[in-house]
């Protein structure tokens, strides 16, 4: 869909309906969201009718149905954005909202599904509007600050940009003893280990010839719930916005 993201159109009917099977066994988080991100509700899926054409989701209790219907009118559609964390993907779609009753909230039947693929973290790929940057020691000389541009991120580590001469002083396994990033006004410091060294892909800038992967060690738990969700708001704010 976009270079700017993982998302991948599922085409095979079988594939989607093992993505339905595992949310109604496992009862699996569903997120769903009005196109401006102004209501989200957190709940699981509990019915869903392909030949019928309907989807339905469990009400939570403390939910304010009028509400919901109030700011989803105000956004001049009945489209609602939906996640759902599964074992093998994180699965994606967007779904006309039709009514409520006492137990569940009733949408119409997804055109399509898109997943991202799973793997230890959700990944963020990073575009310059969003202005992350990583600070670090020069391994060779630690009075010195490199800053660099993040181009990837999830909770368990990230990638920069750096030059070619940079690069070649950064060999994989080396130890970064001290790292340092902003996430929504939260300064992030850990250690990292160089994991993986490679040239840029297309025509990168001046400057930017290779991207470097970092793993996160002795991140803070709370700190590393921070990047998660901030991973996982980004995205879907991308995924909306492609579907505009």
């Amino acid at each position: 869909m976009s270079e700017q993201t993982d998302f991948e159109a599922v085409k095979s009917a079988e594939e989607i309906q093992s993505f339905w099977d595992e949310a109604l066994r496992t009862q699996a988080s569903v997120l769903v969201w009005t196109r401006d991100q102004d209501e989200v509700v957190r709940s699981h899926l509990t019915v869903i009718r392909e030949n019928k054409k309907q989807l339905f989701v469990h009400r939570p209790a403390q939910m304010n149905v009028a509400d919901f219907t109030a700011k989803l009118a105000a956004t001049g559609t009945p489209l609602c954005y939906f996640s759902i964390s599964l074992a093998r993907a994180n699965v994606f779609f967007r779904a006309p909202f039709v009514n409520a009753d006492a137990a569940e909230l009733k949408f119409e039947y997804p055109e399509a599904v898109f997943k991202v693929q799973r793997r230890q973290d959700m990944r963020l790929k990073v575009n310059e509007l969003l202005k992350l940057n990583v600070e670090f020691q020069d391994p060779t000389n630690a009075s010195n600050w490199i800053k660099r541009r993040i181009v990837d991120l999830s909770a368990g580590g990230l990638s920069f940009v750096a030059p070619t001469e940079e690069a070649n002083r950064l060999p994989v396994g080396l130890k970064l003893e001290e790292m340092r990033f902003m996430i929504e006004g939260q300064s992030i410091t850990c250690h990292g280990q160089v994991k993986s060294v490679r040239p840029s892909r297309d025509k990168p800038k001046k400057g930017e010839e290779f991207m470097v992967g970092v793993n996160f060690t002795g991140l803070p738990a709370a700190k590393n719930q921070v990047i998660a969700r901030f991973v996982f708001n980004e995205t879907r704010k991308i995924f909306s916005s492609l579907l505009h």
